[in-house]
């Protein structure tokens, strides 16, 4: 085997589930390093990649798959968190018109990729990063300390809503409202539902700007063209 290894192809179906499986195994084991997987886990990945496909593939191109995969998700999790992002399930796809694509892929020419097609094993690139994007700010220092794991970030994206108005608005509860089978006056209801959601947007911004850290790390494969 050549120390640059055999070309790897990370967006033919069975190649990549087979690479995506073996990562996943890794990473259920423990071996994960950081925002990666340890270098004893992409040396037996390399081996039975081998086995599985004949191609022998480099450690490093190993690494480089995984980064690009990592970039796929991070660019598919921010759609799902644009306003309005009209994302169908059915077709795993997003209902824009032209000129709303045109408008968000100046900012991120990146998504063009999921302009007319989706992503492919998104259940298992989320199942594989979605841990990273909520904890993978601690792992490059990034001064977001405070903010607590999240989880499954897509479910919790499709509950959280966005573009509240962030009036101030505080609730206090008169002493005369002792029975809580008393339904609180209009305006009390309405600042409890704008605490809510206000709450939701910080959430919001938090996921964002991980994701940002996990964007802008150094640990960069192959570029998406």
């Amino acid at each position: 085997m050549s120390s640059q290894g055999e070309r790897a192809n990370w967006t033919d179906p069975t190649y990549r589930k087979y690479f995506i499986d073996l990562c996943m195994r890794e990473a259920n084991n423990g071996n994960r390093s950081g925002a990666t997987l340890k270098p004893t886990a992409w040396n037996r990945i390399s081996q039975e990649l081998k086995t599985l496909t004949g191609k022998s593939i480099t450690p490093k191109q190993l690494k480089n798959g995984w980064d690009y995969m990592k970039r796929q998700y991070l660019t598919w999790l921010k759609l799902t968190m644009t306003t309005r992002h009209g994302y169908n399930s059915t077709t795993r796809t997003f209902d824009w018109p032209p000129e709303r694509w045109e408008e968000y892929l100046k900012k991120y020419p990146e998504a063009k990729q999921f302009r007319n097609k989706p992503l492919a094993n998104a259940e298992e690139l989320e199942a594989l990063f979605s841990g990273a994007v909520a904890t993978g700010a601690y792992n490059w220092s990034s001064g977001m300390e405070g903010i607590p794991e999240m989880g499954n970030l897509s479910s919790m994206l499709s509950e959280t809503p966005i573009n509240v108005e962030n009036n101030d608005c505080e609730v206090k509860t008169p002493d005369s409202y002792t029975n809580v089978d008393e339904p609180l006056p209009d305006d009390m209801q309405r600042c409890k539902k704008k605490q809510k959601k206000s709450k939701s947007d910080e959430t919001r911004e938090d996921i964002n700007k991980l994701v940002d850290v996990l964007e802008k790390t150094d640990d960069k494969g192959p570029s998406i063209t």
